[in-house]
């Protein structure tokens, strides 16, 4: 196993190769042999006002394989700090994670070389911020597209790809022919998994948008936008108290409102004009009326429930944020994602990247022959003192034997 030193991003590995170094074998497929063409994105589309009536409407279109609505509900959402938090800490702590290339199995010192060969511009390849976008995508939608853009290296003589991530605005599905296709500046085009020109990564093998968390969290997000709006709303009444002068009944209509404006001029909260009766019906005086109820723990208690959804949703647990200190989550990492989520997220992306990225590399540098040599990218989740525990575990295991050895 090669290992990419410390984690992803933290070293960006040089381009340079000396000369003598081989370049594409002869007879290698090329990607502009192969049809393969640069598209471009048309423009990306936005819309930032959302009832409840639009958001059905988005996510009954997603349903069905249209994406442009929710692709730009999904844009609308990275406006709630909860969600933008929660889906930052689950894909941070993914790409985060200690990364490296396993050769593929086979011929042992063509496969290693090849892992040597990736590793030159894996950094260019696939910027762990490119990767990022891709996990981003792939946890609102259930699916992430990016498109290969090749270029030659002079120094490597390498074909070298780089992926371009898309907006999913442009994607739709066709159920009646199980086909994805992409909306170019050429217009429509089908997308073929693996051919070179786009990587796919989805959450499953049948109806991966049907995985996205739009469909999960964007009426509750809508939910918690109305509880804000309400608690606001209900605060200008409830929050401020009422101020209450009293004069004497009699008085001076200029006596008054010298005595109001001077009230006045102590805040902008609400002034009421109250004439006094009865034994203090000679004297002024001021009070603060203010509303007293407890009906704002109904919102408190609804946007309680709205961001529990979204911390369950995206990390598998609601003690993140809320927790107690030093309480401990099951099968989490030190950021409360729970293990098994990071591990299907990236079992995915490795999949993804080494049949859809490393293969095709393989072929149009080591010959079509070759793609079986193409690396198996590998994030490691197991913590590190689950690590350090089996380390210590074999050594035991090693000590034990050298002792059983000498009494024979």
């Amino acid at each position: 196993m090669i290992t990419v030193a410390g984690r992803i991003g933290q070293r960006r590995a040089s381009l340079a190769v000396p000369s003598s170094e081989p370049g594409p074998i002869a007879g290698a497929a090329r990607p502009e042999r192969s049809g393969l063409k640069v598209r471009s994105q048309l423009i990306i589309p936005n819309f930032s006002t959302w009832n409840v009536h639009a958001v059905r409407d988005a996510l009954e279109r997603h349903e069905l394989g249209d994406f442009r609505l929710s692709a730009m509900l999904a844009d609308a959402m990275g406006r709630s700090p909860r969600i933008a938090a929660a889906l930052a800490t689950r894909v941070l702590a993914c790409a985060g994670l200690p990364f490296s290339f396993d050769p593929n199995t086979g011929d042992g010192r063509r496969n290693e070389a090849a892992v040597k060969r990736v590793l030159r511009y894996w950094p260019r390849m696939a910027p762990v911020e490119t990767l990022v976008e891709l996990w981003r995508w792939y946890l609102y939608m259930g699916f992430a597209l990016a498109q290969l853009k090749w270029s030659y290296d002079a120094i490597s003589r390498d074909w070298v790809p780089s992926l371009e991530v898309w907006h999913p605005s442009m994607v739709r599905y066709i159920r009646g022919i199980n086909q994805w296709f992409v909306l170019t500046t050429d217009g429509q085009i089908p997308i073929e998994p693996g051919d070179g020109q786009w990587l796919l990564l989805t959450a499953s093998s049948m109806r991966p948008w049907l995985r996205g968390a739009v469909r999960v969290l964007a009426l509750p997000d809508l939910v918690r936008s109305f509880a804000v709006r309400d608690w606001a709303r209900y605060s200008e009444v409830h929050g401020l108290p009422v101020r209450v002068a009293k004069i004497p009944a009699g008085a001076d209509n200029d006596v008054k409102e010298e005595f109001v404006d001077a009230i006045d001029h102590l805040g902008s909260e609400t002034t009421i004009l109250a004439e006094q009766y009865g034994a203090d019906r000679g004297s002024f005086g001021l009070e603060l009326a203010e509303a007293r109820s407890q009906e704002h723990e109904a919102f408190q208690r609804l946007m309680a429930s709205c961001d529990a959804d979204v911390t369950i949703a995206l990390l598998g647990t609601n003690l993140t944020t809320e927790r107690t200190p030093g309480v401990y989550v099951p099968g989490s990492n030190g950021d409360g994602v729970r293990r098994d989520y990071m591990e299907s997220d990236v079992a995915a992306m490795a999949s993804a990247l080494q049949e859809q990225l490393l293969r095709p590399w393989a072929r149009f540098n080591l010959g079509e022959d070759a793609t079986g040599s193409a690396p198996i990218p590998r994030w490691e989740t197991r913590p590190q003192a689950d690590l350090t525990a089996e380390a210590t575990g074999y050594r035991d295991l090693g000590d034990a034997l050298k002792i059983g050895r000498a009494h024979v």
